[in-house]
């Protein structure tokens, strides 16, 4: 079940170092719990299901994932972090190994990213395909499509989260009409 999401403030990459070591160090054994998506949706300011929607478009949620691209950069893990951000992740401790190895470490890291687009376009589907294509107006069109593929899956997943939502606010409810219809059929 996913948290209420309180609203922070972005403090910086210096945050991002402690929160990322946290994450690496304080959540290995529960890989991937809601808990790691959201500590990392509260930190960056974003929705943990566009974090786990992007994370489903970008690996079908496979830690092992990898994948090499034509520029001669590869992407990492969950979140399909590029290896052109290592350089910089290793200034705060964060590997390749912990990216490959520790789902929080690649959720927080994804989160990172995406809300360093987030400043540069807003809080709209425009970061969201920058974080998989890249920033300039010949990849315009990558953005849509990407922006796209994920906007898809987000929709899927806050229409169930919604479903969910309304069923247990009918648990324990007798009366059959009290509760909203969400199913095709009625009894």
């Amino acid at each position: 079940m996913w948290l209420l999401m309180h609203r922070l403030r972005m403090r910086g990459m210096r945050v991002f170092g402690v929160v990322a070591i946290s994450a690496i160090g304080l959540l290995h054994a529960s890989r991937a719990s809601a808990d790691c998506w959201d500590v990392a949706a509260e930190r960056y300011q974003l929705d943990p299901l566009l974090l786990y929607a992007i994370a489903q478009v970008e690996s079908n949620l496979d830690m092992n994932a990898r994948n090499t691209n034509r520029n001669g950069t590869y992407d990492i893990g969950l979140m399909q972090i590029n290896s052109i951000h290592l350089p910089k992740l290793a200034q705060y401790g964060v590997t390749e190994r912990h990216l490959r190895e520790d789902a929080c470490a690649s959720i927080v890291t994804g989160a990172w990213i995406l809300a360093g687009f987030v400043r540069q376009y807003g809080y709209g589907w425009e970061a969201v395909g920058a974080y998989n294509a890249g920033t300039g107006e010949a990849r315009a069109p990558l953005r849509r499509r990407y922006a796209d593929k994920v906007r898809k899956r987000y929709a899927r997943l806050v229409a169930e989260r919604t479903r969910r939502m309304a069923l247990s606010a009918c648990d324990g409810q007798d009366d059959i009409g009290a509760c909203p219809n969400t199913t095709a059929s009625q009894p």
